[in-house]
């Protein structure tokens, strides 16, 4: 069966985790994504029928935390979010 992301799926990766590849796809595609720089919010209200989908990013001196929907994920959070996802049906570390 194929798992993917839902709102309850709750995965945290911390890079010594990963292997240096994983790590370092990861890192690159969080800042290609410019992803602290990106509102908190990218849907106000999602239809009903929409999953909303939340990713937080730790580090040692900063976290931050974005939310979108199906419909409002952007272009630059796509890879990172097909990222997440097939880490998650690797097995990784559930919540």
């Amino acid at each position: 069966m194929d798992q993917k992301l839902t709102p309850s799926t709750k995965f945290r990766y911390g890079l010594d985790e990963l292997s240096q590849d994983q790590a370092g796809n990861l890192e690159h595609l969080i800042e290609k994504a410019d992803f602290f720089h990106l509102p908190e919010e990218l849907v106000s209200k999602p239809p009903p029928d929409e999953y909303t989908y939340t990713i937080t990013v730790e580090t040692t001196v900063s976290q931050h935390i974005i939310r979108f929907s199906d419909t409002s994920i952007s272009d630059s959070i796509r890879p990172l979010y097909d990222n997440l996802s097939i880490l998650a049906r690797s097995g990784g570390r559930r919540q």
